[in-house]
């Protein structure tokens, strides 16, 4: 993550913000869990568990390193530029620019709303992210922006109180592994695990079913993927995972699916 913000700093390229964004949201936020205790070790098996430092020992060497990488978070969301503010990741924070704009950002999965807490005149760059097919951004309900390469431009003296939403819609994604009946699922930028025990296996063809339009939808506070024949299958982003079991990699089982 480092060597990516040092070559985009000089490059500009937003290849590079893919991968941060991928490493960060899903292994790094999946490398801690709720009482701040880090791990190392990304089992990809199927049903694997992750294992977490106790308080009262086993502070292994990679634990410092995980405290390293929470604290980095912050400066990889925006960079501040001479000509304005890049908002590179849709992540929640509150940032503040060298010339005393503060912004409040929110967001929850495919819609980021920046509220401006302290006003004045700004350039700000949204990203569009390469896994969303369309984007709108709106100011107090009236569509803005203008598109510059890989960015969404908004130039104007804010006022306190503005609010601009960011509608990003997710869409599902089979990636393949080297493998060709081996594959993950994907939704937006988030990786995707399946929480129910022996769920490696799944029936379907890549050219008709299911996986030749793979859908994911929100349930709660979890997510489901919906299978031929009415079936679903409960899914969680992979950075939320602590210690449930869950498994990253499934195997396609051509077939018919059982009733």
């Amino acid at each position: 993550i480092k060597l990516s913000q040092y070559l985009y700093e000089l490059t500009d390229e937003v290849k590079y913000l893919d991968y941060i964004e991928r490493a960060l949201l899903n292994g790094i936020m999946g490398s801690i869990e709720e009482s701040g205790c880090k791990t190392y070790y990304q089992a990809m098996h199927p049903d694997a568990k992750r294992v977490f430092n106790p308080y009262d020992g086993g502070f292994w060497c990679c634990v410092g390193t995980g405290m390293e990488n929470f604290p980095l978070a912050g400066g990889l969301i925006c960079y501040e530029r001479e000509k304005g503010l890049d908002l590179n990741l849709l992540v929640s924070c509150e940032v503040e620019t060298r010339g005393g704009v503060r912004l409040r950002i929110r967001s929850e999965d495919e819609k980021t709303t920046i509220t401006v807490l302290t006003g004045g005149e700004l350039t700000l760059r949204l990203r569009i992210p390469r896994w969303c097919s369309s984007c709108l951004l709106t100011l107090n309900g009236t569509t803005v922006g203008t598109k510059d390469g890989e960015y969404l431009t908004v130039a104007r003296t804010f006022q306190s109180g503005d609010t601009l939403i960011y509608d990003t819609p997710f869409q599902t994604v089979l990636e393949p592994s080297d493998a060709e009946d081996v594959f993950t699922l994907r939704y937006g930028p988030y990786q995707m695990v399946g929480i129910q025990p022996d769920c490696s296996e799944l029936i379907g063809t890549p050219d008709s079913g299911w996986m030749a339009q793979p859908q994911i939808y929100p349930e709660g506070e979890m997510y489901c993927l919906q299978l031929d024949g009415g079936q679903t299958l409960p899914l969680q982003k992979y950075g939320l995972i602590t210690h449930q079991t869950f498994t990253t990699y499934f195997k396609r089982a051509d077939g018919q699916p059982t009733a």
